[in-house]
């Protein structure tokens, strides 16, 4: 039992992608960052997520997976850059897990991200995004 898989929970198949990203961690009750922005780079994505690499999972005291919000509502605010037709963007993602990436590499952690609270326009800006420069599908 202990070496079987892990299912995948995945509604929506991701593709691969190399595209940076600045992020921090947001207070949504209280309205504001509660870090500064770190780079990132989005090795895979969906309309429902990514993974994320990152060269930090602790920025300016605020754990990526620990945080004081009782509701686990403290999200990420991922800066996307302008692709295609569309302009630049902001999603709103929850860390999920993480992983450290063994080997030297610039991003040595791997997050998986959630979005959330997608709206429309968003949406639409993210379909543009995965369509310019997501690579093939990735499981």
């Amino acid at each position: 039992m202990a070496n079987e898989p892990i299912p995948d929970r995945r509604t929506l198949a991701r593709n691969a992608a190399s595209i940076d990203v600045q992020f921090h961690v947001y207070n949504s009750a209280g309205k504001k960052p509660l870090t500064r922005k770190v780079p990132g780079r989005l090795i895979n994505i969906s309309l429902k997520g990514a993974c994320l690499e990152t060269s930090q999972i602790l920025i300016d005291g605020h754990h990526l997976m620990l945080h004081d919000d009782i509701d686990g509502g403290t999200p990420v605010i991922l800066d996307i850059p302008a692709s295609g037709e569309e302009g630049p963007f902001v999603l709103q993602a929850r860390v999920l897990w993480y992983n450290r990436i063994s080997g030297e590499t610039h991003f040595p952690f791997r997050t998986g991200i959630k979005f959330i609270e997608v709206s429309p326009a968003e949406k639409k800006q993210l379909e543009t995004l995965i369509r310019t420069t997501a690579t093939s599908p990735k499981a």
